[in-house]
């Protein structure tokens, strides 16, 4: 059975998420990563707070699903 890592952390560091994603599956772990996309990005250069609020919590919940679904069983 492969070895598993789950890579949770602020959008902020996607860049330093996908670098950790590669060594551990380079190493032959299963990495369970969040949808790897800035999305601060929606808030931070277009104003839009709300559509950053709702693309936040799809990603967060998707991700937990993902987990649950996949690492703890």
């Amino acid at each position: 059975m492969k070895k598993k890592v789950v890579i949770c952390g602020s959008m902020r560091f996607v860049d330093q998420m996908k670098e950790w994603q590669q060594k551990f599956e380079s190493d032959g772990y299963e990495v369970y990563v969040p949808t790897l996309f800035d999305f601060h990005k929606v808030r931070d250069e277009y104003g839009n707070l709300e559509k950053f609020e709702e693309i936040k919590r799809r990603e967060t919940k998707k991700h937990l699903k993902r987990l649950d679904l996949q690492v703890l069983y």
